[in-house]
């Protein structure tokens, strides 16, 4: 009631009300601590396999600590550690750094708000307010809670914010739409006020707003696992799978030989952690973030690295038009003048077109710059160049979005500022929301006496203060005929989802010191009787790298579904004009059409009526575009296309957009848009262009390729770490690969090779074969087949002979050194006669050895003197032997990871592109 707007509430109301309802802000969700992240991480599968291999290890020292004190091992069992340590640090730590969503959210509300009380304007914090209050708002201010407007002078609010389009909405009493959400009486809170002040009803108030409600759909969801990360547990559970197969038939069979069940577990426990690999973790985490690193260089910034792969498979792209498809800046698109329609360079071009391009040179032509120069309000702010190359279109404007693409099209053809200072203005009639035009009167110039007046506006009502139209600078009558072209232009233009304007001009012959009055449509000056000088109509231009993006997307197998608060004509203009619908739609095809070869435009407002049914019709089209849609609209048509098993990346830039991208395999934000956006997204595009997505899933198949390489690298090396132990435990041979080398190999030699596979450039054919299905994964049977069964035998045999040639070399035979104690590294006294007699034995068969060393021409195999030296001479051997046994393995594992650099193509092909990093290592 209109007696209650000055008083408010009262205190005791509004108490009772905080009470009731709470404080206005949005209640954060239940937080996880960093320890409790890390304790999820750190048994994580693979750090838990780490730190079940550092455990065993430990048990083989314990096993041993009788008879030495096993260096190697324990320094095995440290690395596991803190391997398994340090990469669940990084992942707590990353996982700590994305979970700030409420806290960017609480950021963009209003701390502080004007409120009546007890008939008393008073200034109360923002989380005090509730329901029911009664709320000064002014120019500047942020909308504290979401209100209801109840009385406005020129109000205006941005909800950039909240939808991420940056445009003001004019506000008033009454709502002019049955959605709420497309009231004009209704302020959302976080928004801000731009222009005008009001008095306004709070209708909810924190959880209950609309901000509370995306907090709350956004942090209810938990955000799909990355594939990635579903890869590193499956990868693990093979290995952890085949080390337990290997180990316990190694197990059994040293039982089932008749020896000690201690020796039994030593097998077990070696060839387990001899099957895990420990770099393997850190060298996908290394290779992720060059990939990341290198992603930046193209605008496109990574939050979470597993990510990455996520991105390479993705299937749909669910893209926001405005600011990602198109520019997110009005420019002018479509002229007539002069009886013919006529295009810029901006202009959509759509199949079928064929328009003049514009041209200053006409009389016409120059009376339509002049009459925007004069009939606009907008001005630079500054001409400096922001170095983009754009010259005007970069310029700062002070007006709106209609007005800075008319006086920055005009700026590129004629300078404005001229034109104003030649025609200087006499009067205005500024434009009227119920008035729909604006009408100025300017001086002719140039010495000239007269006037001229110019009117813009909606193009309906302009014409109809029209009598006559400009041809070629003559004016001729406009008759029905002429008005009925008219109307099927602006229809035309209207349905490309553009804004169109009509520009009119009247000369007036009034005297220099005639005093012009303007008061609305009290005036003292002609504004009908007018000559239309044309028609004007503005869109917001697509992004040029959009087509081609779209057609790379295309030949990839990725469909591109456009999600968009347009109308559902304005979004098929658009989508058309993208060659996002190529295809007929639904209604346009008739009766039983192949849903495969049409399109489908879906309004938000069918969605609630949608059966499970109409969503798989609307699906199984091979295009298709949402209108009109609303955020939890989004987020839905996510979790349809995740359950056909697709993988879904979608793009925002509001608030109203963070539950869509939580839910969504790969959230990209633009870098344009709200923090919480930002927040609940893992990507963000730096120049929100929808090019730079296209090259970040280019970026996504390089590095799950580099990946297979590097795992079918690191999987080559596992089976000559592993065979070792199995020769020692068959052959009784020395093990020609000691614990602490494994470690060198794994951490070390074969860490930075594998790194340098990410480095590889993408295969030629990565965008033109469809997305990987989920069924796809890094590690199949036949890349363990090759690894182990083909290249790792292949490495073992030629590691093998190198050790065998270096004992050879220095006389002892491959018999000779079979069914050896495992005591070769200790002293001769130190040895049981079981085993002093082996080696004597081994002492004897090497003639070349006795020669060298005999003692008063007695053999050094009959003495205690000569068998101390034979034993420190045997363990340097078995040292030399195991050092060929790596060095080979080194060599042949740099020559695999040239084989693994391209696999399709010959090692010395020319086509090969040198790897510098290789080189450098």
């Amino acid at each position: 009631p209109e007696e209650m707007i000055p008083i408010g509430l009262t205190s005791a109301d509004a108490a009772e009300r905080l009470e009731k309802y709470g404080p206005n802000q949005i209640t954060p969700p239940q937080r996880i601590t960093w320890a409790e992240r890390f304790i999820k991480n750190i048994f994580s599968p693979f750090s838990l396999i780490m730190l079940v291999a550092g455990t065993l290890s430990f048990i083989i020292v314990g096993i041993n600590s009788k008879d030495f004190i096993d260096t190697q091992t324990i320094a095995l069992a440290c690395v596991l550690f803190v391997v398994a340590f340090v990469t669940s640090v990084f992942q707590t730590t990353q996982e700590m750094a994305a979970d700030n969503l409420v806290e960017a959210l609480n950021s963009l509300t209003a701390e502080n708000a004007w409120v009546m009380r007890d008939g008393n304007l008073i200034e109360v914090k923002a989380r005090n307010i509730v329901p029911g209050d009664l709320i000064k708002v002014n120019i500047g201010d942020k909308v504290a809670a979401d209100l209801r407007i109840i009385s406005a002078s020129d109000l205006k609010v941005n909800n950039a914010s909240l939808t991420g389009e940056d445009c003001d909405i004019g506000l008033g009493p009454k709502a002019g739409h049955d959605d709420i959400f497309e009231a004009k009486n209704v302020a959302w809170s976080g928004c801000s006020f731009t222009s005008g002040n009001g008095l306004a009803v709070v209708f909810a108030t924190g959880d209950l707003t609309r901000f509370g409600e995306i907090a709350k759909a956004t942090t209810a969801e938990n955000p799909p696992d990355t594939l990635m990360r579903v890869e590193v547990k499956r990868l693990i559970i093979v290995m952890t799978i085949l080390g337990a197969i290997i180990g316990l038939a190694f197990f059994s069979a040293a039982l089932g030989e008749g020896r000690k069940w201690q020796a039994a577990v030593i097998i077990l426990i070696g060839l387990f952690v001899a099957n895990i690999p420990e770099g393997l973790l850190p060298q996908i985490t290394i290779a992720l973030t060059i990939t990341a690193k290198h992603m930046a260089t193209k605008n496109v910034i990574v939050s979470n690295l597993e990510i990455i792969e996520t991105l390479g498979a993705v299937s749909v792209i669910c893209s926001d038009k405005t600011g990602t498809l198109t520019m997110n800046q009005m420019t002018v698109s479509h002229l007539m003048y002069d009886a013919t329609v006529h295009v810029t360079n901006t202009t959509a071009i759509l199949p079928g077109d064929d328009f003049d391009q514009f041209s200053p040179m006409s009389a016409t032509s120059k009376q339509l710059l002049r009459t925007i120069a004069c009939c606009t309000d907008a001005v630079f702010l500054s001409k400096d160049d922001d170095g983009s190359g754009k010259g005007c279109l970069s310029w700062p404007v002070k007006g709106d979005a209609s007005e800075t693409a008319l006086i920055r099209f005009c700026q590129n053809h004629q300078d404005l500022g001229e034109l104003r200072e030649q025609h200087k203005r006499l009067a205005v009639v500024p434009f009227h929301s119920s008035r729909k035009w604006m009408a100025t009167v300017d001086a002719r110039g140039n010495g000239e006496r007269g006037q001229y007046v110019h009117v813009k506006g909606a193009a309906e009502r302009v014409l109809q203060r029209c009598t006559t139209v400009m041809i070629n600078g003559e004016e001729i009558p406009i008759n029905d005929d002429f008005m009925d072209d008219f109307t099927v232009v602006i229809k035309e233009l209207a349905s490309r989802g553009e804004r169109v304007l009509a520009l009119a001009a009247l000369k007036t012959d009034f005297d220099d010191d005639y005093k012009f009055v303007a008061d609305g449509d009290d005036v003292n000056f002609p504004l009908t009787g007018l000559t239309l000088v044309g028609i004007m109509s503005l869109s917001d231009p697509p992004r040029p790298s959009v087509r081609p993006a779209v057609e790379a997307c295309r030949r990839a197998g990725i469909q591109v579904i456009m999600v968009t608060g347009d109308h559902p004509d304005t979004a098929l203009a658009i989508a058309r004009s993208l060659s996002l619908i190529t295809l007929p739609t639904l209604t346009e095809a008739g009766e039983d059409p192949d849903p495969t070869q049409c399109s489908a435009v879906v309004q938000g407002s069918e969605i609630p009526k949608m059966s499970q049914n109409d969503w798989d019709l609307v699906l199984s089209c091979g295009e298709c575009i949402f209108a009109r849609t609303q955020p939890e609209q989004k987020q839905q048509l996510v979790k349809q296309l995740q359950a056909k098993k697709l993988v879904v990346a979608m793009t925002g830039d509001g608030v109203n957009d963070a539950p869509a991208l939580k839910v969504a395999n790969v959230g990209i934000a633009m870098g344009s848009g709200t923090s919480v956006a930002k927040e609940a997204a893992q990507i963000t595009v730096l120049e929100d262009d929808f090019g730079s997505i296209v090259e970040g899933i280019k970026e996504g198949r390089r590095i799950f390729e580099n990946l297979k390489k590097a795992i079918t690298y690191i999987l080559t090396h596992l089976a000559p770490e592993i065979v070792p132990y199995v020769f020692a435990f068959a052959f009784g041979l020395p093990l020609s690969l000691e614990t602490i080398v494994i470690m060198l190999i794994d951490l070390g030699t074969d860490m930075l090779p594998g790194i340098c596979i990410a480095y590889e450039e993408a295969d030629a054919r990565v965008m033109s074969i469809p997305p990987r299905s989920l069924d796809s994964h890094l590690i199949t049977p036949r890349m363990l087949i090759m690894g182990y069964g083909v290249y790792g035998l292949l490495e073992t045999f030629f590691c093998f002979w190198a050790f065998i040639f270096t004992f050879e070399e220095s006389g002892y035979s491959l018999s000779s050194i079979t069914f050896l104690p495992s005591t070769y590294r200790d002293s001769w006294a130190d040895l049981s006669a079981s085993d002093q007699s082996d080696f004597s034995k081994l002492c004897a068969s090497n003639s070349d050895y006795i020669n060298s060393h005999l003692i008063g021409g007695v053999s050094p195999c009959n003495s205690t003197a000569g068998m101390t030296t034979f034993m420190d001479d045997f363990s340097t051997m078995v040292s030399k032997a195991q050092g060929s046994y790596f060095i080979t393995l080194a060599v042949m594992q740099f020559a695999n990871c040239l084989v693994r650099r391209q696999q399709l193509l010959s090692t010395f092909s020319p086509s090969q592109v040198i790897n510098l990093s290789l080189i450098h290592i």
